[in-house]
């Protein structure tokens, strides 16, 4: 039987887009102009009124894209409520396939992360039912008279 592939539970995709945003940090505080995004992500429930001014009231766009990433890290749908955004804004879209380059590159590296963790776990699996024929096999060999055991005995 061959084994399944691996596949990312939500949880993990949750992660995977975090990171993404970490990864991307310092790149999207230099492109993204928070302002623009407000409306679609506030109709979309990720940020609320507050958010937004906690968001405006930042000195550089800089710091409000940085808080606006913050923002979207804490939601497991901000990233792609962004993506949304960008889409529907149409002026910035170079923004769309930096981010999903991303996601793809940090979602492969956790599938091969998980593909090697049950390879292993196979061998592992594999190593247990060799030891338990070994121990089976002796276990058999000990109930066995001597004489059956393959000892020769001594014949005058």
């Amino acid at each position: 039987m061959e084994p399944t592939a691996p596949s990312l539970t939500e949880e993990d995709l949750t992660e995977v887009k975090k990171d993404a945003l970490e990864n991307l940090r310092v790149y999207l505080c230099e492109k993204i102009i928070a302002e623009r995004h407000f409306d679609h992500l506030r109709a979309k429930k990720i940020l609320s009124r507050e958010d937004t001014e906690e968001i405006s009231c930042r000195t550089s766009s800089r710091k409000r894209a940085g808080k606006l990433l913050d923002y979207l890290q804490e939601n497991p749908k901000g990233l792609d409520t962004l993506v949304e955004s960008i889409r529907r804004e149409k002026t910035q879209n170079f923004l769309i396939q930096k981010i999903t380059d991303e996601v793809l590159k940090l979602r492969n590296i956790k599938l091969e992360h998980l593909k090697e963790r049950e390879t292993e776990h196979e061998r592992g699996k594999g190593r247990e039912r060799g030891r338990h024929r070994i121990g089976n096999r002796l276990q058999a060999l000990s109930h066995q008279p001597r004489a059956r055991r393959g000892a020769r005995t001594h014949r005058p």
